[in-house]
Order: C-alpha cells, then sequence, then structure tokens
C-alpha cells in the first residue's frame, strides 16, 4: 500500500497515483546512497576501477580526477554521483543490479516505488535489471502468462523485457511477441509447418469450414469472437511494417511496439489456456 498523507485532497490523492519518469529530486539521494551502498560494500571507501567499470559499460563520462588512484572516500563518490541527472543515474542503478552480485534489489526497489517511480526492480535470470513499472493488474496479468516454461512464454518475457528496457528495443519487442503468439498458436490450429506464420494462422481460422471462436454461449451479432481473434491477429501481422527492408524503411514507434505486445499477452494467453478451439456453433456463438 503506498502512503498518503492525512491531510491530501483528492487532487493530491490522483496525482500520487501517477507514475513519474527520471529521478525527482526528492528521489536523488536515497538513489546515489543506495549507488555508494553497492560499490563500496558498506566499507565507506571506494576502489577507482569500480568507476571505471561503469563509464566503460554505459559509455558515460564522470570526468574522473586522474588523480583518484587509490581508494576513495564515500564523500568523494557522492561528488561524482552529483553529476549524474535523471536517466544516466538510472542506468547506473540498473548496471549495478545486473553486474554486482552484493546488491540489494529490495532496497533500491523500495525507493523507486515509494517515490512513484516509472521504474522498478525485476529478477532476470539470477540477476535484476529495471523495467518500466505498469499498473499492477496489466503487470499481475501478464506476468501469470510470461511465467509459462513453454517456448510462447520465453518469446513473450523476452518481447516484455525489449519493451520495457530503459532503453527499448521496439523492432525487436515487436518481433518476439509475434513469434509468441506464432509459437501458441500454429500448434493449436493444427499447423505444423516448419515456415508457417501469423497469416497462415488466420487463413486456418478463416476457412468456410472452421469454427474457431472463444467459449461464449452468447455472442454479439457484429463482433462474434471469431471476428474479434481474427481481427487482432491481423493487427498483430499487418502492424509489423518495419518485417522487411526497403527505401522507405523505419522502425516500428513505441506505442505500436507496445501495443503489439500487449495484444500478444492476451492471444498467447488465449491459445496456451485452450480458450481457442473448434465449437459447435449450435451452443456457441
Amino acid at each position: 500500500m503506498t502512503y498518503v498523507p492525512f491531510d491530501a485532497t483528492d487532487e493530491d490523492v490522483a496525482a500520487r497515483q501517477v507514475l513519474r519518469s527520471g529521478v525527482p529530486p526528492t528521489m536523488r539521494n536515497a538513489l546515489r546512497g543506495w549507488v555508494v551502498r553497492t560499490i563500496s560494500g558498506g566499507s565507506g571507501w571506494v576502489e577507482p576501477a569500480k568507476f571505471h567499470d561503469i563509464q566503460n559499460n554505459l559509455d558515460l563520462d564522470l570526468n574522473l580526477n586522474p588523480a583518484f588512484t587509490s581508494l576513495m572516500r564515500d564523500s568523494d563518490t557522492h561528488t561524482i554521483l552529483e553529476r549524474l541527472e535523471g536517466d544516466a543515474l538510472l542506468r547506473v542503478v540498473d548496471y549495478l543490479l545486473f553486474s554486482t552480485p552484493s546488491a540489494v534489489p529490495s532496497n533500491v526497489e523500495k525507493v523507486l516505488r515509494e517515490g512513484r517511480s516509472k521504474w522498478r526492480v525485476v529478477p532476470e535470470g539470477r540477476r535484476h535489471r529495471l523495467r518500466a513499472r505498469l499498473s499492477e493488474g496489466v503487470q499481475e496479468g501478464a506476468e501469470a502468462i510470461m511465467a509459462r516454461k513453454d517456448t510462447a512464454g520465453k518469446l513473450l518475457r523476452r518481447a516484455w523485457n525489449g519493451l520495457y528496457d530503459l532503453t527499448p528495443n521496439d523492432s525487436g519487442a515487436y518481433s518476439m511477441a509475434v513469434k509468441a503468439v506464432e509459437t501458441a498458436a500454429l500448434p493449436v490450429l493444427g499447423l505444423h509447418k516448419p515456415t508457417a506464420t501469423v497469416s497462415d494462422a488466420i487463413r486456418a481460422i478463416e476457412k468456410r469450414e472452421a469454427t474457431w471462436r472463444l467459449p461464449f454461449k452468447r455472442e454479439h451479432t457484429e463482433a462474434p469472437s471469431r471476428d474479434v481473434l481474427l481481427g487482432m491477429l491481423k493487427s498483430l501481422y499487418r502492424g509489423q511494417r518495419d518485417r522487411h527492408g526497403s527505401a522507405a524503411y523505419e522502425d516500428v514507434t513505441h506505442e505500436e511496439a507496445e501495443a503489439a505486445v500487449l495484444m500478444a499477452v492476451t492471444l498467447v494467453g488465449w491459445f496456451t489456456q485452450g480458450l481457442v478451439a473448434e465449437r459447435d456453433t449450435g451452443v456457441f456463438g
């Protein structure tokens, strides 16, 4: 539960529901403190090599004094970190979560959560990373699908991580979303050709004799579940406009990739949970 001041107005409460990007001034000291404790191991001293690693891995110029060749005090470390703003500080946090086994992810997650940050700490294998924070319902629903151990779940996880990374890979996320849907849908539809794609799934559902649909016994006459399913698959397939190269090539936007990944979560869930099936049209629909 997020803290709300006892005298907060309705406007205050509404404002506190909005996640904040970057690093608000009120959060900077807490984040810097976590960075210092992580790279010093709580000893109060930091090896300059730690900062050299950060610079080299993040392509980040910290304007280090060449005279720093021996152990540095925490106070010197704070001075260096004061030069970092917003995304640069977040990238340092992300790098330390990834590279430092002794880092305590729960401590920095507490800072981010209480500061109503757009970013959260998530496990990634044996390490941790920063990823975008979504509303709890959306996040929990997606996590339930991505937690599957099958290939579709793993591909969907890669799409999700690529989309909500500190530096998103929108084209890669869209591509992984399509692959996740193909992996989930094609076997259900009886398509086992190695080269089959979403377009093959669409044709299978569109066959005159096919009765693929969702398990609704009552459907809207203008939007039967078969048409909804086809519409989502067609939107996903057609929307991937950077699938092939051309003179007019351009990457998909972040918004397009996000729509595709969230759509893929639903489609993968429907197919892997057995909700898409050929059904008796006299009973369903």
